[in-house]
């Protein structure tokens, strides 16, 4: 007898436990289902589903676009639906193409974005999956994108025959595209609010307009620009190096690395950009994509315009952070003028085949067949 009682009490402990077990597991599945259920329910009476189709998108300004248009998108800061309109007759006076602006692009009680971020990300995609219009412009800049690329990532569908139009904030959707999920085009340059803002300012460069009007128009078919500045012995030769340009704002792909939608480098030109970033802080970003690795694979580095980096320092030692980064790097590292966040600001075209010539007079080049 007193060797089967410590038996006995034995297993009657390790079958409390495995009822206890199997109750809270219960407790949790039920509970689990009821709160999807009320989230199921509340998803539908709301209407904001991302179930997405095929469809032109609803409930908008026109009855649907057509091939030869550009439609809005916002995923950042609000504007007013005056500047709206004022795009879209800036856009159908100036480039010759209809302007669609979706209903849902704007809600004014929206506090910080010009709409929550469920209808951005939802506008988004379905301008990006629908197969209607040609082009889709970001409205404007700041911040935005950020919160609703998980969205993006997940339900946006390869398009090759959609192209992308933005920048600063957008930087975001064009790293995400120059991924092998999507590996789409897109154009680096002005969001179409800072249109409005150059022609106030009487700073809008006509020159970088009539190129943005020939690439969207299929007018040129090669998108060059001269003047890159070598910084590192790699870019001094005279070779010629290989690879799709992608990349954008410096501080936004810093944000993304290791998330889905970060920059793919590999046999990628990497270009770079920012503004109102000091020298120290654009150094921090450039030394933890070196030890980040992100180089390993990619074929150049562009450093375009970087604006504001003095921040109250009497002397601005930007040209001291990127020759110390040039030296880093076995491939060419350059810098470009005229791109970025600058009131001139040139277009530049993402992932399509560009070719740069090294050497002193250093020349990139993007062949844009069959871009339009």
């Amino acid at each position: 007898m007193s060797d089967d009682k410590p038996n006995y009490s034995k297993r009657r402990f390790f079958n409390i436990i495995a009822f206890t077990a199997f109750f809270s597991f219960l407790a949790k599945f039920v509970l689990s289902y009821f709160v999807s259920s009320i989230a199921s329910a509340n998803a539908a009476s709301s209407n904001k589903t991302l179930t997405l189709n095929n469809q032109p998108m609803k409930n908008n300004a026109h009855s649907s676009p057509t091939t030869n248009t550009i439609t809005l998108i916002g995923t950042a800061r609000k504007i007013s639906k005056k500047d709206v309109n004022f795009l879209c007759s800036f856009i159908k006076d100036n480039f010759y193409i209809d302007c669609f602006a979706p209903n849902r692009l704007i809600n004014t009680d929206e506090p910080m974005f010009i709409n929550d971020d469920l209808t951005r990300a939802l506008v988004t995609i379905e301008a990006i999956n629908d197969s209607s219009s040609k082009f889709i412009w970001n409205v404007n800049g700041g911040y935005g994108a950020y919160r609703i690329m998980p969205h993006l990532f997940k339900h946006v569908r390869r398009n090759t025959n959609k192209i992308i139009i933005g920048y600063s904030d957008a930087t975001s959707i064009h790293a995400m595209l120059s991924n092998d999920k999507f590996a789409m085009p897109s154009i680096h340059w002005e969001n179409a609010f800072n249109i409005k803002q150059k022609i106030e300012l009487k700073t809008l460069n006509k020159d970088a307009v009539k190129i943005f009007t020939d690439i969207i128009s299929g007018t040129i078919k090669v998108l060059s620009y001269t003047g890159l500045k070598p910084l590192n012995i790699a870019a001094y030769n005279n070779n010629v190096v290989y690879g799709k340009v992608t990349g954008g704002n410096m501080a936004i792909i810093q944000s993304a690395i290791a998330t889905l939608w970060a920059v793919d480098c590999k046999d990628k030109i990497l270009f770079l950009e920012d503004v109102g970033e000091s020298f120290y802080k654009i150094d921090r970003m450039l030394q933890s994509f070196v030890y980040k690795s992100m180089f390993n694979n990619a074929k150049a580095v562009i450093i375009g315009e970087l604006i504001n980096t003095k921040s109250g320092y009497p002397v601005d030692y930007i040209d001291i952070v990127l020759d110390d980064f040039a030296k880093l790097l076995p491939i060419p590292v350059y810098r470009i003028s005229n791109i970025g966040h600058e009131c001139d600001n040139y277009p530049l075209v993402f992932m399509k085949d560009a070719e740069i010539k090294g050497g002193e007079d250093a020349k990139i080049s993007i062949d844009l067949s069959g871009l339009v």
